[in-house]
């Protein structure tokens, strides 16, 4: 899903179907959305290595991207280059994608500053947590042309009901379906009940949510 939003801002494929939906397709190639890049070769920026960017950073080695990574930590099993902080990485990188866990720590992680230093050829995806990006200054940068497009498919506030997004064509944007595959909610049912029996067994849960590991202190009543 994340490569599929990056391609379709990246190579401007939502804006082209519409313009030929449109009729406005001449008989010269269009160039009215200027010179596309491609990804070939270009350097791919995952802020939060986690399960989900190690899935996207196996992929992105069939496009010939050079990886780099923001992380709390920097991990010993890989070899792509490390960044310290996400200004850092944006950058250093010409395709920034959100692969963040959702906390209080980062949000609007992706604001004004991180936006201008991603650059006026860079494209920002987040598959994460609507709240990770301050939807604000990234509509103020796609329209002042601060980076070149974005793709979302989260957002801060779901279903989206703002208008401010809706008029960037140079957004590419889907309704968080990113881990909507039969493939996908066939796993997450597993891992819920591979959860569930490791609790009830009196064993470690397999996937723990370290935020939570007090609330077996907190009183069923008040879980709301």
């Amino acid at each position: 899903m994340a490569f599929g939003v990056l391609l379709a801002s990246t190579r401007r494929i939502v804006r082209a179907d519409k313009m030929i939906r449109r009729g406005d397709w001449t008989k010269r190639i269009p160039n009215r959305f200027g010179a596309i890049a491609g990804m070939t070769g270009g350097k791919l920026g995952i802020l939060g290595l986690g399960a989900i960017g190690m899935e996207l950073a196996k992929r992105a080695k069939g496009f010939d991207l050079e990886i780099g990574y923001c992380n709390r930590n920097k991990r010993n099993d890989v070899d792509f280059a490390y960044f310290a902080n996400v200004m850092a990485l944006a950058t250093w990188a010409d395709y920034l994608v959100v692969c963040l866990r959702s906390d209080a720590s980062n949000r609007h992680i992706i604001n004004a500053e991180v936006l201008k230093a991603l650059g006026p050829r860079g494209h920002l995806v987040n598959i994460s947590r609507g709240w990770a990006v301050d939807e604000a200054a990234l509509a103020e940068a796609l329209r002042s042309n601060v980076i070149e497009g974005a793709a979302l498919d989260v957002f801060d506030e779901e279903p989206y009901e703002g208008t401010e997004l809706l008029a960037l064509d140079n957004l590419v944007m889907t309704p968080h379906f990113g881990g909507g595959t039969e493939h996908a909610q066939r796993r997450m049912t597993a891992l819920v009940r591979q959860n569930l029996d490791a609790h009830f067994a009196g064993k470690p849960v397999v996937s723990p949510v370290p935020e939570l590991r007090d609330m077996a202190a907190i009183p069923a009543g008040r879980l709301r």
